[in-house]
């Protein structure tokens, strides 16, 4: 806490919370029993992967490799148990936009690559 007052959540920190919760509130209705029971320790991995994921990258550069494999490894095991219902694949939001944080998307590269296939789709057409 500082001087003025607590520090402010972060957004990562705000946005790990919101799938987490929905996707809790509605496993609790469509679930029971033992199959309820592996879903929520699951979402409990899921949840200590986002929080562990900035100290460990920070420590070993390569555990963000090892973090988005193991993140998308839960959530399909999610989507494996679920009952037709897909609310689980939110779960890969925010694993997916770490990974944009990590790589920002260059839009000048993006944008050459779009002109030079155009150009060479115009003098094929020809």
């Amino acid at each position: 806490m500082s001087e003025h007052g607590p520090a402010p959540v972060t957004g990562e920190r705000r946005l790990g919370g919101t799938p987490i919760a929905a996707a809790v509130l509605r496993l609790v209705l469509r679930f029971e029993g033992d199959q309820l029971g592996l879903i929520l320790v699951l979402l409990a991995v899921w949840l200590t992967l986002v929080l562990a994921e900035a100290p460990l990258s920070r420590r070993w550069p390569p555990a963000f490799a090892v973090y988005m494999v193991l993140q998308a490894a839960v959530v399909l095991v999610l989507l494996g148990q679920s009952d037709g219902s897909d609310y689980f694949g939110i779960l890969l939001a925010v694993p997916s936009m770490q990974a944009m944080q990590r790589r920002p998307v260059r839009w000048a590269e993006i944008m050459r690559d779009r002109r030079s296939s155009g150009v060479a789709q115009a003098e094929e057409g020809r």
